[in-house]
């Protein structure tokens, strides 16, 4: 059972404005080290109509002290542990905005964030819409130049359902309309990773179209424990996102979404035959290298590179440059972990 503090009555929802209240919603468990941060960069929108909501998902730290020091300026829901889709649908219940913008605990929305997004889902027609924003990643080290959070490339309408499948371009920094929650029923409570990646499978395959803010305004935290670097429970997860598309969607898929699916359940993971391949680079076996890559091409068809470098790895010299690489690489990271 969830319980609620008392709704914020904020100068900015008092004010009189013709913008669409913009609900930032915030699952946090353990957070203490960066829920502050978080909150403090949603508060600091230059978007005039927001409201922000923090799920303390069971927290045993000082996660829900800090939300609580916000006072009228934060609205918090508690709840026992439940885990973060959870969380989310907590947070996305408990909110009133006609909009819906998801920000993690450990991360930071920059001031324009909320502004552009709504700019671009303006600019791009209503109906059946959401808008996802890139961001920068943001590790121990500090923000990589050119390290972002969207992969290369914006699939347009007409290529989203296709790719979608192959991997999720639709980054955590997501507005959408709280209607389409409704409509999705909410994350998958069942899921322990990938839950984003589900909702916007089921979103897409409903007919709903992403836009993108393909600006960064976002720092996206990436650390040794966090859910994106634990690589087998992230394979895992995306299995069971596309065999939820099989499942749900079957009677809509066309032959191709359906052999491609059928495809990946069968042979796993692009980022799990990419690794494979690199193993084999390392081990010196090329031939078995390039399988491995020809694979990753098939799982992956739209990315050029992928298959480049398969037709490449048919070739002893460009195994032999290319494992070089990835030994320099491995130096590399040697010296910087020491």
């Amino acid at each position: 059972m969830t319980a609620e503090s008392p709704k914020a009555e904020s100068p900015t929802a008092q004010s009189p404005t013709a913008e669409p209240l913009v609900s930032i919603i915030i699952p946090a468990y353990q957070a203490e080290s960066y829920l502050g941060a978080a909150i403090s960069s949603a508060l600091t929108q230059t978007y005039p109509n927001i409201e922000v909501v923090v799920t303390d998902d069971g927290a045993t730290d000082r996660t829900a002290a800090i939300a609580a020091a916000y006072g009228d300026l934060v609205r918090v829901v508690t709840q026992p542990n439940r885990g973060l889709p959870a969380a989310r649908n907590a947070a996305i219940a408990a909110a009133t905005g006609d909009y819906i913008l998801t920000l993690d605990a450990d991360d930071l929305a920059l001031p324009p964030m909320v502004a552009d997004a709504m700019a671009v889902l303006a600019a791009d027609g209503s109906g059946r819409r959401f808008v996802t924003s890139d961001g920068y990643l943001m590790t121990s080290a500090g923000i990589t130049p050119g390290r972002t959070v969207l992969p290369s490339g914006y699939p347009a309408d007409d290529q989203q359902r296709a790719q979608i499948l192959e991997f999720n371009f639709v980054a955590v920094f997501s507005l959408f309309p709280k209607a389409m929650w409704v409509e999705l029923g909410g994350y998958d409570e069942s899921m322990r990773v990938c839950e984003d990646y589900d909702f916007w499978a089921r979103a897409i395959y409903s007919g709903w179209r992403v836009s993108f803010q393909k600006k960064p305004h976002a720092l996206y935290r990436r650390t040794s424990g966090s859910l994106s670097t634990q690589h087998e429970r992230m394979y895992s997860g995306e299995q069971l996102v596309l065999q939820h598309v099989l499942d749900g969607f079957g009677d809509t898929l066309t032959d191709d979404e359906r052999s491609y699916l059928q495809l990946r359940l069968a042979c796993g993971s692009t980022q799990q035959a990419l690794n494979a391949g690199d193993a084999a680079l390392r081990a010196g076996d090329a031939s078995a290298a390039a399988e491995h890559f020809a694979l990753a091409a098939r799982l992956n068809p739209s990315n050029r590179r992928i298959a480049l470098k398969a037709k490449a790895l048919r070739f002893q010299p460009a195994a032999r440059l290319y494992a070089s690489r990835l030994q320099r690489a491995d130096h590399e990271m040697g010296r910087t972990n020491v």
